[in-house]
């Protein structure tokens, strides 16, 4: 009589850099007359197929405008396609900045996917943030997609530009007397300022900056003691985006 189990496989690699050859063993256990005896040997082995793996590269940021600015977050989504015959192991994924700025973070560097079959799509998406003092430059990123067996895809460039963070700038960029609404007195509807009037003023504010603008607020003084302010001489004009107009009104 004789019995028998199996026992785990065992992988050997890298055989001519084109193959990998799975082994699996059967022990046999003989009993007889005899003592006992072991026997080993391979009853079976299979030839692997690589994989052939392609990325495509899409970049995002906060305000869409295709620059990395201090401060804001942007996104790379990096889409992994195996076009081979045989599945890709261990495929990991990090990019790095030629610049090697500080201000420059990568919160979740270095992705691991552990398999993508044949036809199949992975999407990873590696996150970039930039600081405060991050440096206005042209900064090349580049994706590097490597795998277990050294299936891996040519790495992929980015070029990005970096700007230094910049302050707003909220100028005057129009003035208009109105008097010909309710809230207005003229004596001739003119579009004029005359003594006994009560116009409208409207003012169009712009941040002609190079960021945002956030909790703007404005006030208007009178210079000239004969001309009185009474209705709208402060307000909030909350956020203002880089090179957007806003305008507001007082009597």
């Amino acid at each position: 009589m004789y019995a028998y189990e199996k026992v785990k496989s065992v992988c050997l690699f890298d055989h001519a850099d084109l193959f990998s050859f799975h082994v699996t063993a059967k022990t046999y256990t003989v009993k007889g007359r005899s003592d006992l005896t072991n026997i080993k040997f391979t009853i079976k082995y299979k030839t692997e197929i690589p994989p052939n793996l392609f990325g495509e590269v899409a970049f995002s940021d906060d305000n869409n405008n295709g620059v990395l600015e201090a401060k804001e977050d942007a996104q790379i989504t990096i889409s992994i396609i195996n076009k081979g015959l045989g599945p890709a192991q261990e495929v990991t994924v990090k990019i790095s900045d030629s610049l090697k700025d500080p201000q420059i973070y990568f919160p979740n560097n270095n992705k691991v996917i552990p398999i993508i079959y044949p036809g199949r799509t992975e999407k990873v998406i590696l996150r970039i943030h930039a600081g405060m003092d991050v440096r206005t430059a042209k900064n090349k990123f580049s994706i590097i997609i490597d795998e277990r067996n050294g299936y891996g895809c040519d790495s992929a460039t980015l070029y990005l530009n970096t700007m230094t963070f910049q302050e707003p700038k909220m100028v005057v960029a129009g003035l208009q007397v109105v008097d010909d609404t309710k809230d207005c007195s003229p004596i001739t509807p003119d579009a004029k300022m005359q003594a006994g009037e009560v116009v409208m003023v409207k003012v169009t504010l712009q941040n002609q900056g190079q960021n945002i603008s956030e909790g703007t607020k404005y006030s208007v003084i009178s210079n000239d003691p004969r001309v009185r302010i009474f209705r709208g001489d402060s307000g909030s004009l909350g956020i203002l985006q880089s090179g957007r107009p806003r305008t507001s009104g007082f009597n």
